[in-house]
């Protein structure tokens, strides 16, 4: 299983009121997962000075939990090493990493990963379609049934007769169906306030198609921004 956290590192000021244990702390959580792992991002701490005692610190965690550190060109404006790219050492899971142009003041740091889309999960179900039931033959059925002409007088027999024979005539009637399906996975953001936008959406886009008023296709358009 394969797994990608970016981690971001703000400067521990008073302001900010991060202190360095917290963040080294955050980082030795991510480092312990037990999957393949990479863990870009911008961490704030010059990789290439390694007299720092917070360099020093990294070097020390990364040791201890197996990883490698694989930026080493600069990636600032300020000509410092501060985004890193860290994986499990062993793991060929990233290959061509490599630092390109500056988008702001920090530079693009890019490397292609050797992962697969997993297969769908396909799930099969058992269900009846009781809405393409033929209500006719069902009834005529049932009224020529010794459950109607011939009823037990005692009513614990007449009870379970009634479950045996209905369920008789559901299963000739109504047969059972079987569908295979395949599983989406599921996106953490489709929440269900974007559901309900996208039933206005699909709502607002079958009104303009069929009045063709151009009130209907601002509110499609409006329904299409809100989403």
């Amino acid at each position: 299983m394969f797994t990608s956290s970016s981690f971001y590192r703000l400067h521990p000021t008073k302001k900010s009121k991060v202190k360095s244990s917290d963040i080294f702390a955050e980082f030795d959580k991510l480092s312990s997962i037990s999957d393949e792992i990479i863990i870009p991002g911008d961490y704030n701490i010059h990789w290439d000075k390694t007299t720092e005692t917070e360099t020093k610190h990294l070097v020390e965690l990364l040791h201890s939990a197996n990883m490698v550190q694989h930026v080493k060109v600069i990636t600032h404006i300020s000509a410092r090493i501060i985004d890193l790219v860290v994986k499990r050492e062993g793991q060929n899971i990233m290959v061509n990493l490599h630092v390109s142009s500056m988008l702001s003041d920090h530079f693009v740091v890019q490397a292609d990963l050797r992962i697969s889309r997993p297969r769908p999960q396909e799930k099969t179900v058992s269900y009846l379609k009781y809405d393409a039931i033929n209500m006719d033959d069902f009834s005529n059925e049932l009224i020529k049934s010794w459950l109607i002409t011939d009823p037990s007088e005692a009513l614990e027999t007449w009870w379970i007769n009634i479950n045996d024979s209905l369920k008789r005539l559901l299963d000739k009637h109504v047969p059972m169906k079987i569908k295979t399906f395949v599983q989406r996975a599921t996106v953490p953001w489709y929440n269900q306030a974007i559901q309900a936008a996208k039933r206005d959406r699909r709502r607002m886009e079958r009104l303009w198609s069929m009045t063709g008023l151009v009130v209907h296709q601002h509110m499609y358009r409006e329904a299409i921004e809100i989403e």
